[in-house]
């Protein structure tokens, strides 16, 4: 591990500081440029203690737990084994994960629904989540929880103060949905729309991974 140093140097003038981050091996090094000085802070890289098990049961019967890489997240497949349903628990990329949430928006449907695994398992759902032990329940939840991934780091839209990102309207969700909400390129939740009963589309209270649009 690097210990915290400061070693004066001649910057050749320079008066402003600036924030570099790099990886060097399991650390994340932060390196402050100021006048005629240099820091270096190190401070571990953030890991995900997931659940891993191979078949279980239940997923919060899992009893095995690991620390991620720092690339990866959680993961959890529901799988159909001979007539029974078990559950496939570890780490997995984050550009994996990815995937699997851009097919799961395009489709709508439980992501990898109807694949195979290497040892020709029917997966029947397949989420990933990025927070300890998140894996340890029912794939359907998982999916519903993150809901809310698609709005992070926007900032909050009104009706008359829109902040989201779609170019392709000229009005703010905000206006078109009757909510307000953290709006960004379209979305995936808005809890703060108008409840209505019956047939709606896309306007009022959603949750899309839940009960969808």
């Amino acid at each position: 591990m690097l210990s915290e140093r400061e070693e004066h140097r001649d910057l050749l003038g320079a008066h402003s500081a600036v924030i570099v981050l790099q990886m060097v091996h399991k650390f994340r090094v932060m390196v402050i440029y100021a006048s005629k000085r240099i820091i270096f802070t190190a401070a571990p890289v953030a890991r995900k203690t997931c659940g891993v098990c191979d078949k279980v049961g239940n997923p919060k019967d899992c009893a095995v737990d690991q620390e991620c890489n720092p690339s990866e997240v959680c993961k959890i497949n529901t799988l159909f084994i001979g007539g029974v349903i078990a559950y496939g628990l570890g780490c997995e990329q984050k550009s994996v994960c990815d995937k699997l949430l851009k097919e799961y928006k395009a489709t709508h449907t439980r992501p990898s629904t109807g694949k195979r695994t290497e040892h020709g398992y029917l997966v029947i759902c397949s989420a990933c989540c990025d927070y300890h032990y998140c894996n340890k329940d029912e794939c359907n939840n998982v999916i519903r929880r993150n809901s809310l991934r698609h709005h992070q780091g926007m900032m909050f839209s009104t009706k008359d103060n829109a902040n989201d990102h779609d170019d392709r309207i000229h009005t703010s969700f905000a206006q078109m949905r009757e909510g307000v909400w953290w709006y960004k390129s379209c979305y995936q939740s808005n809890l703060n729309g108008v409840y209505l009963g019956g047939n709606q589309s896309s306007v009022g209270i959603n949750w899309r991974a839940s009960k969808g649009f």
